[in-house]
């Protein structure tokens, strides 16, 4: 892809690197009281940090992933409702993690309920994905979890895929262990022994090939192991016998006994959507309309470093005919922008505040980082072109944010169409 192609991707690889060992200094009420007294002042140092470094953080000040809501696209899965589509994001976090810090999430699937064929899929998406994770730039698609919870982890897929997503629903290795043993367990087909880095730092022998009945925790654990030095999509086989398992021994009459006493292991802010999901694959299942997909990618980089990227020419056709009901727009849609979103009033986190206005209209933010300056007292949304369409996209940009002006640019742009300078003004 030329050496410029690989230079950007390797800097953004160490930028995620730095980020990680940065990201105590989010965590902890001295450092975000320093960053919030300190920061206009600091000027340039604090524009170093901006955005990249910085948790994503609700209007009242409280991190999102603690007490923030989740966007939830245009809001059209409502309690009860049973037409159309139905899209949920699972997001697996280490339960095992040491230290204070919020782990990013091990795995993703897209869960999806066609409510008027029947039909319903689950969509493997590389939490390696490497990908605009909005208000903290390029990385990887799991490290979202870190700096914002499943909310940042569902704004991040949306504006990856242009996908509208419904509700989201965290899990753990044990929440995933309750949830299989109210099925009872099933036997499932181990293709070849796995073992596990022990911490002696020695390899520990977890499970041996064959048949084999297993209990809701040693099906969590199949789920979850990751033996070294395996690449990421050569896990999502296991988990995907898992979960048609799941969904195969719960539609044998037990999917009620899952949700009798209001299944308290599933962690949801929309738990209607959750059951409604969850319910729609069962019977998915046991009308043998279940699809099973990996989310087209290509690999790149190795070892620690190693990550995958959508696939260009597949990729759209995939979110169309895949979950064709849930595009909202941005890359699998047709009526979203491309957008550039600058920091210009140092407040932490306000690239991802305005992401989760604009990416549930279909727009997707490709870069996200720090104005020139920290000055900006007018918000600007500047369109790069004078069409009667890009102008009424602008106008509609305005409308979201509440604020600002518009500008046309003089300078066209290959790589974004709408650039928003975010200042003072903007209040989330």
């Amino acid at each position: 892809r030329g050496a410029g192609e690989r230079a950007r991707k390797q800097a953004a690889m160490a930028r995620a690197r730095r980020v990680r060992a940065l990201r105590w200094l989010l965590l902890g009420g001295l450092a975000v009281a320093v960053v919030a007294l300190l920061g206009p002042s600091l000027g340039g140092v604090a524009g170093s940090v901006g955005d990249t470094v910085a948790g994503w953080f609700t209007r009242d000040g409280e991190p999102a992933g603690a007490g923030g809501t989740a966007p939830t696209g245009d809001g059209s899965a409502t309690d009860g409702d049973t037409t159309g589509r139905t899209t949920l994001l699972v997001a697996t976090f280490d339960d095992s993690a040491d230290g204070a810090a919020t782990p990013g999430a091990t795995a993703l699937q897209l869960l999806q309920v066609d409510h008027e064929t029947g039909r319903g899929s689950v969509v493997f998406v590389p939490v390696s994905l490497l990908t605009d994770v909005p208000g903290y730039g390029l990385l990887q698609a799991g490290e979202a979890g870190g700096f914002g919870g499943a909310p940042l982890l569902e704004l991040t897929v949306q504006n990856a895929l242009g996908v509208r997503i419904d509700g989201t629903l965290s899990m753990t290795e044990q929440s995933w262990g309750a949830l299989l043993a109210r099925v009872g367990g099933f036997e499932v087909e181990v293709r070849q022994a796995l073992s596990e880095r022990g911490a002696d730092g020695g390899s520990e022998r977890r499970f041996e090939a064959g048949a084999q009945f297993l209990d809701g925790p040693r099906l969590a654990e199949l789920m979850v192991i990751v033996p070294p030095g395996e690449p990421e999509l050569s896990r999502f086989p296991r988990a995907q016998q898992v979960l048609e398992g799941f969904f195969a021994t719960a539609a044998d009459g037990r999917i009620d006994e899952v949700f009798a006493d209001g299944a308290p292991m599933l962690s949801s802010p929309t738990p209607d959507v959750t059951e409604r999901v969850l319910r729609g694959l069962v019977a998915a299942a046991a009308a043998d309309t279940l699809e099973v997909r990996t989310l087209p990618v290509t690999a790149g980089g190795s070892g620690d470093e190693a990550y995958y990227e959508l696939d260009a020419t597949l990729a759209a056709a995939f979110v169309r005919d895949v979950l064709g009901g849930a595009t909202a727009g941005g890359t699998g849609g047709s009526d979203g922008v491309r957008l550039e979103v600058l920091n210009g009033n140092g407040r932490v986190g306000v690239g991802a505040e305005v992401a989760s206005l604009l990416v549930p209209l279909g727009h997707t933010v490709v870069i996200t980082r720090n104005a020139d300056d920290f000055s900006y007292a007018e918000t600007i949304v500047r369109v790069h072109g004078s069409s009667d369409e890009l102008l009424a996209v602008g106008q509609e940009i305005l409308d979201a944010l509440g604020v600002g002006r518009l500008e046309i640019s003089s300078v066209p742009s290959s790589t974004v169409d709408v650039t928003i300078v975010v200042g003072a003004d903007f209040r989330s």
